[in-house]
């Protein structure tokens, strides 16, 4: 028997529409929560901005999502994770960074 190859299609457009803010993982702001999905919870603002849309829908095998999914692992650093990672302790005067 062959390996099935499955196949999704995937449009720019129904996914900006699909889209659940409830989903992001956004760093707090004060200055930005209140308006942060303004665009995209105003109707015709994401029409404005689908319109603009210039990619056709594709179709995507499994192997094509597979691939996209390892590339996107490969991308991702576990010590990210780690807020304290990449803070120096001091700067070259010596003063501390964190008090």
């Amino acid at each position: 028997m062959g390996t099935t190859i499955l196949s999704v299609r995937v449009s720019p457009v129904d996914s900006l529409n699909a889209y659940d803010t409830s989903q992001a993982v956004l760093p707090p702001r004060p200055d930005l929560n209140a308006i942060d999905f303004n665009i995209h919870n105003d109707a015709a603002s994401r029409d404005a901005l689908a319109a603009t849309n210039e990619l056709e829908p594709q179709n995507l095998s499994d192997r094509d999502v597979a691939a996209i999914i390892a590339f996107l692992h490969a991308l991702t650093d576990p010590a990210a994770l780690e807020k304290w990672h990449g803070i120096p302790i001091s700067v070259p005067s010596g003063l501390p960074v964190l008090d």
